[in-house]
């Protein structure tokens, strides 16, 4: 189907709005229809749904359609306030500081799983122990490579241009942007798991008021960092609400103060580039081995796991 709108001369947006609309017809239809062989006739006699199944699912579509317009938001706005030129230093900047985050985002996909069967039987003492591993994962790996790429920062935004080169404090805003969002993003797991779709939507509404309040007080001051600023800011907001709302259901979860210090020292070696090549290696290096003895339990876990030990 989208091969076929392709074609036709749909594109961008459009294709994914016409392409969701077929999906969601066709999803409906196998839903609903009671003989397989008979794909058009809608006859649900003697199939019940569970109870709250449209409800759930009409509250759960609405927060992922407006999760996708959070994330596309900025971009959104780049293109009504600046340009295509803009919009791809942006977006590909924000690429490269994925990359920090790319590792754990595969690692916890099976982490939520086993996080989920948990959830089930209620085992609140061993989900709050899981959940700090999970943090703690993350953020050792994140921010390995995040230092990583705070380092070669400058090699890398050349490889792009000498116009990307100017947008270094971006990327370094973008890197943070990611560890803030592991906390929503994981917290927005449990209630989805919860089955609290009211608060996931709440969450979701939330998040998009604060970006575009932020957005609309910081662009014109900062620029393309003000847009990311907002961004952060909504994720802040994103974190303290999901904290309340798992708070409601018996999940008090402590948010690691090593969270600030990963954060500082991300920033540390940012600045530590305006001085020279040494300087910035030396407050590297010491980042690193920083992160590592905080990590310390973290990492033996991960070393002990691997075959070649």
């Amino acid at each position: 189907m989208l091969v076929i709108f392709y074609f036709c001369g749909v594109r961008s947006w459009e294709l994914i709005f016409f392409s969701s609309i077929v999906a969601i017809i066709f999803s409906i239809t196998f839903i609903l229809k009671k003989n397989s062989k008979d794909f058009i006739v809608f006859n649900t006699k003697g199939y019940n749904f569970p109870k709250g199944f449209w409800r759930y699912s009409f509250l759960m579509y609405i927060s992922t359609f407006l999760t996708f317009l959070y994330e596309k938001l900025d971009q959104i706005i780049i293109l009504f306030v600046y340009d295509l030129k803009y919009l791809g230093i942006y977006f590909g900047i924000m690429k490269i500081a994925f990359v920090s985050k790319m590792i754990p985002q595969i690692i916890n996909r099976g982490l939520i799983s086993s996080l989920s069967s948990l959830i089930h039987i209620n085992a609140v003492n061993q989900i709050k122990v899981y959940y700090r591993k999970i943090i703690n994962a993350n953020y050792l790996i994140c921010a390995l490579i995040s230092i990583v790429i705070i380092l070669f920062s400058d090699l890398i935004l050349n490889l792009f241009g000498s116009t990307f080169s100017e947008y270094r404090f971006l990327l370094l805003l973008f890197i943070i942007t990611a560890f803030i969002d592991f906390y929503d993003t994981l917290n927005v797991n449990i209630l989805i798991v919860k089955g609290e779709d009211k608060k996931v939507l709440t969450n979701t509404i939330l998040k998009n008021i604060t970006f575009l309040i932020s957005a609309f007080l910081l662009l014109p001051l900062y620029d393309l960092e003000g847009l990311v600023i907002a961004r952060i800011i909504s994720l802040v907001f994103g974190v303290i609400y999901t904290k309340y709302a798992l708070n409601t259901v018996k999940y008090h979860f402590v948010l690691p103060f090593k969270t600030i210090i990963i954060i500082a020292l991300i920033i540390l070696v940012y600045y530590a580039g305006t001085f020279n090549l040494v300087v910035e290696g030396l407050t590297g290096i010491i980042a690193i081995t920083t992160i590592l003895v905080f990590n310390k339990v973290e990492l033996l876990n991960i070393l002990k796991k691997l075959k070649i030990w």
